[in-house]
């Protein structure tokens, strides 16, 4: 039993060594893979030979190079606005429409005057003296003085009506002499047709007349010459032949002419038919008898057969000559006809342009009615009314002090009243002055960026209600880069403006300032553009040198940098009992240039080192890694 206990012992241990050494044999020969499993897997490429462009790249939003704020120095109630963002509005364009009542400071300021009015005229009842009529008069008087000054910023507005309507009526009599001319130069046009001066018509009809006149004097051409070959030949064949053929077709002819006239009466066809009937009888009959002279002519002589020939062509070259002149005729009726509906055209918009011309005057007139009174010769009419409600008021307060004295009753008491009275209208003067009317204009032209305010509301004095990015100075755009980009530029370098197809623009690098974000390691440049761009537009901009090899040149992702500067970590090879080890060694590099995807480096790399570009975690020089699909 004991032997037993022993023997199960001795191999229990026996399974378990060999159990072990089975499972150690397991772990040495996977643990290379093991391990791999839980090393960073990178990415590797070697260097490479190739052509860097040092160029600056980045984008930015197209801005106006100054910004006007509308602002008023009232407190109003804003009738309508209407602009809306983004408009491009002109200098003195209307902006704000205000509601047409007095702003809340002046209307402050003159109940306030009119309490102390009120006050006064209680005091000076109690002295028994009254002075109401001065006061209407000086009342009558500083509304005369208002309604000037309001009308005042009217005038400018009806100048400027009174010039658009003489620039209009300028425009409308141009178009006028336009419209005549043109209507002159159908009139002789037709006028040339008509003397046969086709050289002065235009290309077309000229180019159809003359091919017309030339066909026509070539068949009347023609049709001359066989003529006199006619009658070259008739002298030739001998006086009695001649005249017997003559004779012949003179019969031909009169009887041809006899069917005509019978043909032409139209009113009695029927009592036309004998004759008729009898002048194609006599026609038939003349050709029997010349035909029947030929075929004897054409047995004579040569020169009878010649004849013969002659007068076969003159028939032909007179048909030639009939169609000629039927198509010169039809070709200049039709340039006629082209003519006459160019000029009826050309009538009907000079009559449009009169009407329009005599609306422009009558406009013009009753502007220039309106805009009668200038400027200066308003303002002269204010400084007249100005002078005369002084002068009423201060005839109106000698008289006051007078009376108070005569009184002795509160002298002191009206002066101070009225010294009191004076500051107010001084208060109110002024808040006239400053007032701006209904309408809120802008002091520059350019582009709507900010609206502040909306219809309904009130204004308050000093803040901006709407913003304008003035256009006229310009455009600026800016970005961010590098302190050593930043080094490869100088003011004054011209930018190429990428993927831009609106037009034609152009930028200019004018300003290099430190980036406000991280001001020791950036800066900002500032790009003044110019051509067909919008504030708000964002543009791609591109400076910089042409390209340039480099015999070593990795990926902007290989590249790194701590403390001690800028490295690489390229991949080395180490045996081991376990088979081969690969670990990310440090090689420090000195970037020579860079775009947006490589860096040209040197020092201790070489072409055949494998430089390590993405990891699937992070990796410090000495670490062991894996490579990808190894």
């Amino acid at each position: 039993m004991i032997e037993e206990k022993v023997v199960k012992k001795r191999d229990w241990i026996k399974n378990a060594a060999i159990v072990f050494l089975l499972i150690m044999l397991l772990l040495t020969f996977f643990s290379n893979t093991i391990m791999n499993y839980s090393l960073p897997e990178i990415g590797a490429q070697y260097p490479r030979r190739m052509q860097i462009s040092d160029q600056i790249r980045g984008s930015g939003t197209v801005e106006a190079s100054e910004s006007y704020e509308v602002m008023i120095e009232e407190s109003r109630v804003i009738a309508s606005i209407p602009v809306k963002v983004g408009e491009t509005v002109e200098k003195g364009q209307n902006l704000i429409l205000l509601e047409d009542i007095d702003s809340a400071e002046l209307a402050t300021a003159k109940n306030k005057l009119d309490e102390l009015r009120l006050e006064y005229q209680k005091a000076l009842l109690s002295v028994g003296v009254d002075y109401s009529l001065e006061e209407l008069e000086i009342r009558n008087k500083e509304e005369d003085v208002l309604n000037a000054k309001s009308d005042l910023s009217n005038i400018a507005v009806r100048q400027a009506a009174y010039e658009k309507a003489r620039n209009n009526t300028a425009d409308k009599r141009i178009a006028v002499r336009q419209e005549q001319r043109l209507v002159d130069a159908a009139s002789e046009q037709l006028g040339y047709l008509s003397d046969g001066d086709y050289i002065l018509l235009s290309a077309e009809h000229k180019k159809l007349m003359e091919d017309a006149r030339e066909k026509f004097d070539k068949a009347e051409a023609a049709k001359k010459k066989a003529e006199d070959d006619v009658a070259e030949y008739e002298k030739l064949v001998g006086s009695g032949s001649t005249a017997s053929l003559s004779s012949l077709r003179r019969a031909i002819e009169e009887a041809q002419n006899r069917l005509n006239a019978a043909y032409s009466v139209t009113n009695d066809l029927e009592a036309n038919l004998e004759a008729i009937a009898a002048a194609e009888t006599a026609l038939k009959f003349a050709r029997q008898e010349y035909s029947e002279a030929m075929s004897k002519a054409a047995a004579g002589t040569s020169h009878e057969r010649q004849l013969e020939s002659a007068l076969s062509r003159k028939k032909t070259a007179s048909d030639n000559a009939d169609k000629a002149t039927k198509e010169l005729a039809e070709a200049e009726a039709k340039v006629r006809a082209d003519l006459a509906k160019s000029r009826a055209d050309a009538n009907y918009k000079l009559d449009s342009a009169k009407d329009a011309l005599e609306t422009a005057e009558e406009e013009e007139a009753e502007a220039k009615a309106k805009a009668a009174l200038t400027v200066e010769e308003a303002n002269d009419n204010i400084r007249e009314l100005e002078r005369e409600l002084e002068q009423k008021k201060a005839t109106l307060d000698i008289k006051q002090q007078k009376d108070a004295e005569d009184s002795g009753i509160a002298a002191l008491d009206l002066r101070a009243t009225q010294n009191e009275i004076r500051k107010q209208e001084e208060l109110v003067s002024r808040l006239t002055d400053k007032s701006i009317g209904t309408a809120v204009t802008a002091g520059a032209g350019g582009t709507i960026s900010r609206i502040d305010c909306v219809a309904g509301t009130t204004t308050k004095p000093d803040t901006p209600l709407i913003t304008i990015e003035v256009t006229e100075m310009g455009y600026t755009l800016s970005f961010s880069v590098t302190n050593e980009q930043a080094a490869k530029v100088s003011t004054g370098d011209r930018a190429e403006i990428q993927y831009f197809w609106y037009g034609n623009a152009e930028a200019r690098l004018v300003t290099i300032k430190p980036d406000a974000a991280d001001p020791s390691k950036r800066k900002t440049l500032v790009f003044s553009v110019t051509g067909d761009v919008q504030p708000g537009q964002e543009l791609q901009i591109q400076m910089g040198g042409k390209g340039q090899e480099y015999e070593t040149v990795v990926p902007n992702n290989a590249l790194r940098e701590d403390n001690n500067g800028k490295f690489v970590l390229k991949v080395s090879s180490k045996e081991s009992p376990l088979g081969i080890r690969y670990i990310a060694e440090r090689v420090d590099v000195t970037v020579s240039a860079t775009d947006g995807t490589n860096t040209a480096v040197t020092g201790a790399l070489m072409q055949n080192d494998f430089i390590i570009t993405t990891a699937t975690k992070p990796i410090n020089p000495g670490d062991q890694v894996r490579i990808a699909g190894s």
